[in-house]
């Protein structure tokens, strides 16, 4: 396959990344207002490491389980910044 078909392949699955990131971000807002009313704390150390756990058991590389856990770390911050903003 030629360098530019592999880029464009690239194009359109990190336009689909962004835009379920976008989604991610809409539901983690939503569950940061539901929090709120229940007067929960924002940080789930329990709950965002099940979310690790459980998506390094269903990785089949070629990404390490490391790299995996830095990338939904990073997702998992930014989402809980995003809760911590609703006023």
């Amino acid at each position: 396959m030629e360098l530019t078909k592999l880029r464009e392949g690239i194009d359109i699955i990190d336009q689909n990344i962004l835009r379920m990131l976008n989604e991610r971000a809409e539901l983690a807002e939503k569950i940061g207002i539901e929090k709120k009313k229940q007067n929960l704390p924002i940080t789930n150390e329990n709950r965002e490491q099940q979310v690790i756990q459980k998506l390094i058991k269903l990785n089949n590389g070629p990404l390490s389980d490391e790299a995996i856990e830095r990338i939904f770390n990073e997702i998992i911050f930014c989402c809980r910044t995003l809760q911590k903003d609703i006023s």
